[in-house]
């Protein structure tokens, strides 16, 4: 995998119900990297859609 950095677009599954959104779950989503662990054991990304706005963390999987 590519190193991941702040502001990098992304497209990822958001596990939150996004239906409410009027959008089928585990449907890719774009986002942006807001945050990097210091260790890279997670980042924080940032998803917008109709006008909301949530953030959910994934692991990097980069740590040892």
């Amino acid at each position: 995998m590519a190193e991941i950095k702040v502001g990098d677009k992304l497209r990822r599954c958001p596990s939150v119900n996004v239906d409410f959104f009027g959008r089928a779950l585990r449907e890719a989503m774009p986002c942006e990297v807001i945050y990097i662990h210091p260790a890279r054991r997670y980042y924080i990304a940032q998803f917008e859609f109709q006008g909301r706005t949530f953030r959910e963390s994934f692991s990097s999987g980069w740590y040892e």
